[in-house]
């Protein structure tokens, strides 16, 4: 029933265009294809100039392998890897609902609520590491889990193979190492579960130490580094606006726990929600980032602020309540990946928040468990958490077709002429351009002639702005995008993939459309 549910929500996402950091896998999986011993072994232009792919790719190769493998046999359009990449949505889910039976009496419930969290639901619309290594994850502490209880050998094997595959997916896995130990002192199991724990932590260190006799990269310290503070900002303001951002993005990524709230204390959940949602309102200049420009954005920022305090009263107040292993465990990987996105990621992000969905599923599972109710008031808060999550995913979707869309059109423009397209920006755009024969520009060395074209992105990364003097003529193509929803625009405030470029995980409101700049070089 997982299964089918999670195939049949996410299918309408199979055909969705490549997205702000995919083109990066795909383009190790096509070189892993050729050279595969040399995952790294190339450059890319992704910053504004050409750099090693080492110094790039923040992640580890296995998914990029994997996708090489699977392209081989299916192709590299966007149907094939969707369908890579739902297994592994379909996995997580059910690794889930596998823990959440060691942790509650209502699994199917946790699977559910987990699956419906706008962060895990978008996510798995992405073919990137982030879901897989979710599905690892989830699985790996379930084997352990049940491998401590029932001093199994053979499930702390597993537990500990997946935990391994989990670091070599993604490096924010090596979260798993303290979550084992955590549970295994909490259940004072004998000292020989740390050979099992010791497993991740050789194959994180053999793979950095690899990568870096390899490449003389150290993709780990790229990965992981300290969130630059606002400069104009006391550093208690800067920290303050840190976590104010942290947990607006706990709140709005994991919503259905702000849903449960209402039906499990309904009376102080609406009224703190009002409260909080007037104070936005009324506050909006003094607000942080982008949430700050208008009443609308602001209202939703401390609603969204408010769940995340939600979610992390109601960890607190399982773990009081239960004081066992189990609810140590979800509180002690809900605050380390809270502080891995908060103080050690240049940005929050949905992505680096992923490891949470369990944990948020398996709390409201819990919190029910505590306090029973029918089945109408447990089922509403995951229905109305998966129609948000489906609008999100859906407005996400419309984003990557609108860069699509206006690499095509660029691109038809353009067809015939003898001088050169160039252009700027990269993610999704990027992509599709460079398949239309575009050429990235170097900021080092522009080698523009005159009567080439360059297209600039307005809604994008790593851009700069033209200089006027050398740009005959210009015009602006204006490309649908989002209506009523945004996950990524700095003008909505919505940075679902990056805090940069917005404060909200997602705005709700009017979203402008994208625009792009066709500029023709040459003197006026």
């Amino acid at each position: 029933m997982l299964a089918g549910a999670v195939m049949l929500g996410l299918a309408p996402f199979l055909g969705k265009a490549f997205h702000v950091d995919e083109p990066l896998f795909i383009w190790m999986a096509r070189h892993i294809q050729e050279h595969p011993l040399d995952p790294y072994g190339f450059s890319v232009n992704w910053y504004g100039t050409p750099a090693p792919m080492a110094e790039v790719m923040r992640n580890p190769p296995l998914v990029p392998y994997v996708m090489a493998v699977w392209a081989a046999i299916a192709g590299w359009s966007e149907w094939s890897l969707h369908a890579l990449f739902l297994a592994a949505a379909v996995a997580a889910v059910l690794g889930t609902y596998s823990l959440a039976s060691s942790l509650c009496r209502r699994p199917v419930l946790a699977a559910c609520a987990a699956a419906a969290s706008p962060a895990f639901f978008v996510s798995s619309t992405t073919v990137m590491c982030d879901v897989p290594m979710l599905a690892l994850f989830v699985w790996s502490l379930a084997w352990w889990v049940r491998g401590i209880d029932a001093g199994d050998r053979r499930s702390l094997g597993i537990a500990a193979m997946l935990g391994a595959l989990a670091v070599l997916t993604k490096y924010n896995g090596a979260i798993l190492m303290l979550l084992f130990a955590v549970y295994a002192w909490r259940k004072r199991a004998p000292v020989t579960w740390m050979a099992y724990a010791s497993v991740p932590v050789v194959a994180l260190a053999a793979c950095l130490a690899l990568i870096a006799l390899r490449y003389g990269a150290g993709t780990l310290g790229q990965a992981i580094t300290l969130a630059a503070p606002d400069q104009s900002a006391a550093p208690a303001s800067a920290i303050a606006t840190q976590t104010t951002v942290t947990l607006a993005f706990v709140g709005g990524c994991f919503i259905t726990v702000l849903f449960s709230a209402f039906a499990l204390w309904p009376r102080w959940t609406i009224g703190v929600v009002g409260l909080a949602a007037g104070v936005g309102w009324i506050w909006a200049p003094v607000l942080p980032g982008a949430a700050g420009a208008d009443p609308l954005r602001s209202a939703e920022f401390c609603v969204f602020a408010v769940s995340g305090a939600i979610f992390v009263a109601v960890a607190l107040r399982d773990f009081r309540r239960n004081a066992d292993a189990g609810s140590l465990l979800l509180l002690v990987c809900a605050a380390a990946t809270v502080i891995f996105s908060c103080v050690l990621s240049w940005s929050v992000s949905a992505r680096y928040l992923l490891p949470l969905a369990p944990v948020s599923g398996i709390l409201i599972a819990r919190a029910f468990d505590a306090r029973p109710r029918s089945t109408g008031i447990v089922t509403l808060p995951i229905v109305t958490a998966a129609f948000v999550s489906l609008c999100v995913a859906a407005s996400d979707a419309r984003e990557a077709a609108s860069a699509k869309s206006a690499a095509a059109i660029v691109a038809a423009r353009h067809a015939g002429r003898p001088d050169t397209l160039w252009y700027e920006g990269h993610w999704g755009f990027q992509y599709y351009i460079d398949l239309a024969g575009a050429k990235a520009l170097d900021f080092d060395r522009p080698l523009l002639a005159t009567g080439d074209v360059m297209v600039i992105p307005g809604n994008n990364a790593n851009t700069q702005l033209l200089d006027p003097k050398w740009a005959r003529s210009t015009e602006t193509v204006a490309v649908a995008g989002p209506r009523w929803v945004s996950t990524l625009n700095p003008q909505a405030g919505a940075g679902f993939y990056s805090s940069v470029y917005g404060a909200l995980p997602f705005a709700i409101g009017p979203v402008p459309d994208e625009t792009y700049v066709l500029a023709t070089i040459g003197p006026k």
